[in-house]
């Protein structure tokens, strides 16, 4: 945690100097020289609830895309295979019972578990291919 790491006697500058540093070895893209992504960001620290929602918001992304890839791994421009997999979509995802857990239905029309290469693939990353999920 970055409360952690950064003394809290820390100037603004020392925050921005700090908060470069990380993003450049993890974004793989230089900031511009007035960003300041901590200073705006503060809503991190509404408490758990914050927390909660954006896992859920990143993890339909995950399921999103990789829904997605199963129609561009046949081929955008192949109709009869588009069709085949849009009548599995709408019988497994669109027309699944409530009471079955949602990742067992997923399964049924992927054929696997979800991962997060579709969406990293998408958001033009291949830096974090390596993690699970």
């Amino acid at each position: 945690a970055l409360h952690a790491r950064l003394p809290m006697n820390s100037t603004e500058e020392g925050l921005r100097q700090f908060e470069r540093k990380i993003i450049a070895e993890v974004m793989g893209t230089p900031q511009h020289e007035l960003e300041c992504w901590t200073c705006i960001f503060d809503h991190i620290f509404d408490g758990e609830v914050y927390a909660a929602n954006e896992y859920s918001y990143v993890w339909g992304q995950v399921l999103a895309w990789d829904a997605f890839s199963a129609f561009e791994e046949l081929g955008l421009d192949d109709d009869a295979a588009i069709a085949v997999v849009g009548r599995r979509f709408r019988e497994t995802i669109l027309g699944a019972d409530a009471s079955r857990p949602f990742l067992e239905v997923y399964r049924e029309f992927r054929g696997r578990e979800p991962t997060t290469a579709a969406l990293l693939r998408h958001k033009g990353s291949s830096t974090l291919e390596h993690c699970p999920g």
